[in-house]
């Protein structure tokens, strides 16, 4: 029982700033701001990832983004083009513009 007592465990030997890259710790640090639960701010992380071409979402892969996610959300859609109106994408474009994020 010594022994066990002085290997570290898990939660000690896993480090943020030695475990995981720096997309990934901001992406975290973003979670706990914003009180997103890591699974579901992994989920959203992966998702945006899939879609982003060079780390930030232009208008268009935004839009994509958005259309997807909404099919999914749609029992009777077959593609994820074109289920959310443009002008509702452009002002949700909009509102994430002036927020910079």
């Amino acid at each position: 029982s010594a022994l066990i007592a002085r290997q570290p465990s898990l939660t000690t030997m896993f480090r943020e700033e030695l475990n995981l890259s720096a997309s990934e710790r901001s992406m975290r640090a973003v979670a706990r701001e914003h009180e997103i639960p890591l699974t579901q701010a992994e989920q959203i992380y992966s998702e945006f990832s899939r879609y982003a071409e060079a780390g930030t979402l232009q208008f268009d892969e935004f839009s994509r983004l958005l259309n997807s996610k909404a099919c999914q959300r749609a029992p009777s859609c077959t593609t994820d083009r074109e289920q959310v109106p443009e002008s509702r994408i452009r002002v949700l474009w909009q509102g994430v513009e002036q927020n910079g994020n």
